[in-house]
Formats: structure tokens, C-alpha cells, sequence
């Protein structure tokens, strides 16, 4: 299993676009800064959405509606992250797989998405945070867990 990933990151840190990142100077920056605004764009409307399940924001709106003005820019903040996520990884994949904090930001990661991609799509649609306002609750919680479990891990792969 572990050959099978270090041939799969030896991969990507030897391919051109790994090798042609860490070749020009600016690149990885300029990479690093448009993940971030991505980040703070990706989180932001999350956060707004998780706000106003745990009863904090918007009240006078419907989770539906707040969803659905957010929605486009939360897709955005997604694609930007993924994107220069990628990015990311294979200009520095060999230095991921020895790095102790990689893998709790994978994990995060998934369970991010997975709660996303199930508990949250259930309970944005019309009436269904308003009359299961527990359910509401605790997927925000666990939103807003595994979206900053995984950027704090994704801060400390710099430490280790």
C-alpha cells in the first residue's frame, strides 16, 4: 500500500507541471495565495449557510434561500480550491508523503465532502432545516469541524 502511494506521489512530483512549479520562482506563491483566496471564498458562504442552521444569521430568511444565494459563489470557492489544491500536491507530493499532518488533512478532507455531498444537501432543502432544526445543527457543527479540521491540518503539514 505504502510503495503503491510513494510510486503515485514520485509520480506527480516528477511530472512537468510539478517539475516546471518548483522550477520558477513565483509560481508556487502566486499558486499558495489564489488557494487562499479560494479558502477564505469556499469557507465564507459555508460559514454564512452553517450560521444561519445553527440560528445565528439570517433568521428571517429561509436555509433555502440562503443556500441558493450563496450557492454559485460556494461553487466558484470550490473549483478554485480543488483546482490549485491539485496544484499543490504535485509540486510538492514527495514532501506530502513524508509529511505527518498529510494524511489527518486527507481525512478531514473526505469527511468535509462527505458531509457536504449527504447530511447537507438533505437538510438545505426547502422546510427540512426548519422542521428538523437538531439535524440542522449538527450537520453545521460537523461542517464547520471537518472544514477547519482540515484547514488546521492542512496549516501544520509547514511544521512537520
Amino acid at each position: 500500500m505504502f510503495a503503491l502511494l510513494f510510486r503515485f506521489h514520485s509520480y506527480a512530483d516528477h511530472s512537468f507541471i510539478g517539475v516546471w512549479i518548483r522550477d520558477h520562482t513565483f509560481a508556487l506563491a502566486i499558486i499558495e495565495a489564489i488557494h487562499l483566496i479560494g479558502i477564505t471564498l469556499m469557507l465564507g458562504t459555508i460559514c454564512t449557510v452553517n450560521f444561519r442552521l445553527f440560528g445565528f444569521a439570517l433568521k428571517s430568511r429561509p436555509v433555502h434561500e440562503v443556500v441558493e444565494g450563496f450557492g454559485r459563489w460556494t461553487t466558484v470557492g470550490y473549483i478554485w480550491v480543488f483546482s490549485t489544491g491539485i496544484l499543490l500536491f504535485i509540486a510538492e507530493a514527495l514532501k506530502l508523503h513524508d509529511n505527518a499532518a498529510w494524511p489527518a488533512k486527507i481525512v478531514f478532507l473526505f469527511l468535509a465532502i462527505l458531509v457536504q455531498s449527504t447530511m447537507y444537501r438533505s437538510v438545505i432543502k426547502p422546510g427540512k432545516a426548519e422542521a428538523s432544526p437538531w439535524m440542522a445543527k449538527l450537520t453545521a457543527a460537523l461542517s464547520m469541524l471537518f472544514w477547519f479540521g482540515t484547514g488546521f491540518a492542512g496549516r501544520a503539514i509547514g511544521f512537520f
